[in-house]
């Protein structure tokens, strides 16, 4: 886990300073159910640090298109 103890933001949106952290702290960022989500890429770990389980997908699970 990475802790920031400061970091300004001048002259850039807010949209802007996530993406500059995001990308700073290899990170991805998603917004489900109204919250905000900001994880690191690759881990394949909830956020409870649990192992996500390797799923092979294929189109009869998906919508058919």
């Amino acid at each position: 886990m990475s802790f920031i103890t400061h970091i300004g933001q001048t002259n850039e949106s807010d949209a802007s300073l996530l993406t500059r952290l995001y990308n700073d702290f290899n990170a991805a960022v998603t917004l489900k159910n109204g919250v905000l989500i900001i994880f690191k890429k690759g881990l394949a770990k909830t956020v409870n640090s649990q192992d996500i389980p390797i799923t092979t997908i294929i189109r009869k699970l998906g919508d058919q298109h």
